[in-house]
């Protein structure tokens, strides 16, 4: 173009400075997926003047700022930031808007892809005259065929990140802000799931990965167990199981052949370590064969860090969650996790128009097993109740520990025949419960259970409660009053390890002196 050796340097040095002032337009802008607002664009606009501001304070023996100034100076006159046009725009500036030009349009942009070499030269050929000075296009387009090789090279590792140094720049400006979104979702409660699409969508911003898996230890078991997983190879990494920490940190996901999915070639793994104490491990898929770098594995260590307390809090609100509607004792739910879900299952029934049948169960004898043998003894016999009624409540029922020795099981889907066969089959299970107070010692527990229908003994869930609680209570008295008749006929002795009730010694031995 007749550059002079001068101009030439100063356009080197220009190309590689000239979007520095990109340090100014937020990266929110920068990275932004879709079409920028007009408020956005203005703000991009501001690069070429600040760029040039940084560089006027170098004092370059040759012109540099100018041409950093100019660069998106259009030959029509509609560029910016100056609307400089034909001539005026400096010659050098004018090369370098048709080189940046093609360049970019042939790299990937977060709003589109790359553009193939044929693509981006009919688009560049198309602004001949408005954008771009036609003689120099053309001199361009007739020297491209040489310059492309220029372009073929790898454009990963340190040396391409010197050749491009705000990309750099932007790279830790955008690692600093994920970290920071990291950090903001520490004070919320999040729930795991949650916190884990947001660590693995920030992650991707900064790493390329295919699949991701968290990783929690069991601390009984000494054994990490899949947590969380997303992406295309999520059945193959659940399906790793319970391995060792180190295991999970180097084992590839198998997939099987009828899941259609790309193999997963390379991983990076780290631990999440929390006050000294292993509690997982964050690992990362991809299905290219040794795809992760030192620089990777710097920036997933340091996001797995700030990750960590994140992931550690989820799972403390999460453990919290649960023991508040969790019954210590049984393990089974308990009754405010009954207030919670009550309504929302009748609210569902009635939008589908089906029954729901209520069992409220009493056990007899608890209150006397604690009296006679003590409330640790009662308390494994409700444990054994309660992994009785765990087996005996189907998928979709709710079964819940309501308060003492009462329990309630909600029946998705029941009418009043199906209610009234599943309260028989109730009690009989409960009467198959041999318990064992001590060694050679068992006495047979029993249930009182009443019974409701939604919805002909109620529309709302307190109504259904009281009358399956009244009912319950006509039968706990009625047994008890055949329990009276009962005492007074005389019956055969029962088996040597059998027992009622508990009696203490006291009453036992004022009944043989009378």
């Amino acid at each position: 173009a007749g550059l002079s050796e001068d101009e030439l340097k100063g356009l080197k040095t220009a190309a590689l400075l000239h979007d520095i002032g990109n340090l100014a337009v937020p990266e929110s802008i920068l990275s932004k997926p879709g079409s920028l607002t007009p408020e956005e664009l203005e703000r991009l606009k501001i690069h070429p003047n600040v760029g040039a501001a940084i560089v006027e304070g170098v004092p370059f023996p040759y012109p540099v700022a100018p041409l950093i100034r100019s660069h998106h100076e259009r030959w029509d006159g509609t560029g910016y930031p100056q609307g400089l046009k034909g001539d005026d725009i400096p010659l050098a500036a004018r090369v370098l808007a048709i080189a940046d030009s093609y360049t970019t349009l042939m790299s990937e942009r977060p709003y589109r892809a790359a553009y193939s070499h044929d693509e981006a030269v009919r688009i560049v050929r198309r602004q001949s005259g408005s954008t771009f000075d036609p003689k120099l296009l053309e001199q361009f387009l007739a020297m491209l065929p040489e310059l492309r090789p220029q372009l073929s090279g790898d454009d990963s590792g340190a040396e391409a990140e010197l050749t491009n140094p705000l990309k750099a720049i932007s790279g830790a400006h955008r690692e600093e802000r994920i970290l920071f979104e990291i950090a903001q979702a520490l004070g919320s409660t999040l729930s795991l799931d949650d916190t884990m699409a947001l660590v693995c969508a920030r992650l991707a911003d900064l790493i390329p990965f295919t699949s991701c898996g968290l990783f929690l230890i069991d601390q009984a078991q000494s054994r990490a167990f899949c947590r969380y997983t997303a992406g295309p190879h999520m059945p193959a990494i659940r399906r790793i199981g319970s391995r060792s920490i180190e295991e999970m940190l180097a084992t590839l996901p198998l997939s099987e052949p009828h899941e259609r999915v790309d193999p997963a070639r390379d991983l990076l793994a780290t631990r999440l370590q929390l006050h000294n104490q292993t509690i997982g491990a964050l690992v990362i898929y991809d299905t290219q064969a040794n795809r992760y770098t030192p620089e990777h594995r710097r920036v997933f260590e340091r996001v797995a860090r700030q990750a960590t307390s994140v992931i550690y809090n989820s799972l403390t609100f999460e453990r919290t969650q649960e023991e508040s509607v969790t019954d210590p004792l049984t393990g089974l739910p308990n009754r405010r996790h009954l207030t919670d879900q009550f309504d929302r299952i009748l609210t569902t029934a009635g939008r589908t128009r089906r029954p729901v049948g209520l069992l409220m169960m009493d056990l007899d004898g608890v209150r006397q097993i604690n009296d006679g043998y003590g409330h640790h003894v009662g308390d494994r016999a409700l444990r054994q109740v309660g992994v009785a009624l765990r087996s005996f409540a189907g998928s979709s029922d709710l079964c819940v520990r309501y308060a003492g020795d009462e329990f309630v099981i909600v029946l998705a889907n029941s009418d009043a025949e199906q209610v009234q066969l599943r309260a028989k089959a109730l009690q009989d299970l409960v009467a198959d419960l041999w318990f064992e107070v001590q060694p050679g010692m068992r006495l047979q527990l029993a249930a009182n259970v009443g019974t409701a229908v939604y919805p002909q003994d109620g529309l709302k869930s307190d109504e259904l409660l009281e009358t399956a609680d009244a009912r319950m209570y006509r039968q706990k008295v009625a047994r008890r009053a055949q329990k009276r008749v009962a005492t007074q006929t005389p019956v055969a002795t029962p088996p040597a390890e059998v027992f009622d009730l508990p009696v203490r010694a006291e009453d036992a031995q004022s009944a043989l002196r009378r």
